[in-house]
């Protein structure tokens, strides 16, 4: 690091006001420029402060700028220049030489802050991270658990969607009206074929393997990055500290993302079943499906019959519904 600048950050007008004088403004340019004594970052709430950078007619900007910095002019004199006038001078200039020096030192500072506050937080992140772990293992072994009882066909269909990102289940509607040729006497066939979408399934994320595991990764070097998180010192490499500190800032975003995640398996579950024999073509698959989702624990569990005929039925009510011959279901 260069050497060490004292950063004053003020958030009260009130603290401003007792340093510069307002009511007689001094204009801010590049020769009467000395010294950068601080930063303001106001609130909303917060009286507002006019910016008194000398534009080039001489004039003095005079905007509202909730950001900007306290500077020393010649005589000792204190004023404000709005973040955003900074760019009126010249980059090589005193000025925003500056700027540019405070800028970097306060962002280092505030990164050297957050990742020590890191530091003293490990067990509880590390705790945070854990939770996480666990939510996502409970999930991954629901997936695991269904995958070995479904039949395969469906698996590759929700793996698919999942995939795709396709969340519909539809059916090929197939049409055929034969009619006699007047003229070739021949009997020709009008064959037409409609989609018919039947409903939607939630929550398909959960089947995505590839994203599952990658969660999974992420959070365990989360883990060891905490783990191993040692007290930054402030004679530390610029570099060095901004890497750790985008590593610490992922930490949220991350938790949120397997929250997400683990909440599609809600959602899944909360999905309407009925639908989900139009999975597979695959007739014993189909009656399959159709066992798993329609077992009542106050019941006895459906026969394979009886499961037959209701797909029959179910089958025939879309083909009724159409005035179809049949139904196509995708492999």
């Amino acid at each position: 690091m260069s050497k060490k600048l004292d950063i004053n950050s003020y958030e009260r007008t009130s603290d401003i006001l007792e340093i510069v004088d307002t009511q007689t403004p001094t204009a801010v340019n590049a020769n009467n420029f000395v010294a950068l004594i601080g930063d303001y970052r106001l609130k909303d709430s917060e009286p507002h402060l006019k910016c008194f950078c000398e534009k080039k007619k001489k004039d003095i900007c005079g905007q509202n700028h909730r950001n900007g910095y306290v500077v020393e002019l010649t005589d000792g004199i204190k004023s404000l220049l709005g973040s955003t006038c900074v760019k009126d001078f010249d980059p090589e200039g005193e000025l925003r030489k500056s700027v540019a020096h405070y800028d970097n030192q306060k962002r280092f500072f505030e990164r050297v802050g957050y990742v020590n506050d890191c530091f003293y937080d490990k067990g509880k992140i590390v705790k945070k991270l854990e939770v996480e772990a666990q939510q996502i293992g409970c999930v991954n072994k629901y997936v695991s658990d269904l995958v070995k009882s479904l039949p395969s066909g469906a698996v590759s269909k929700l793996q698919e969607m999942a995939k795709s990102g396709r969340r519909s289940i539809a059916v090929d509607v197939r049409k055929v009206v034969e009619e006699k040729n007047e003229v070739t006497g021949k009997v020709e066939k009008d064959v037409s074929i409609l989609t018919h979408t039947l409903g939607e399934i939630q929550g398909l994320s959960v089947f995505n393997h590839a994203y599952r595991l990658s969660l999974l990764d992420e959070l365990k070097k989360k883990i060891d990055l905490i783990n191993r998180l040692e007290y930054t010192k402030h004679d530390s490499s610029a570099r060095s500290v901004a890497k750790l500190h985008n590593e610490l800032l992922e930490i949220d975003p991350l938790c949120e993302r397997v929250r997400n995640y683990c909440s599609e398996k809600i959602l899944f579950e909360r999905s309407n079943t009925k639908f989900f024999i139009y999975l597979t073509s695959d007739h014993s698959e189909r009656v399959q499906l159709y066992r798993m989702w329609s077992f009542n624990k106050f019941e006895a569990p459906v026969s394979p019959s009886t499961a037959a005929q209701k797909i029959l039925e179910a089958d025939s009510e879309i083909i009724e519904q159409f005035n179809a011959t049949n139904l196509i279901i995708a492999a």
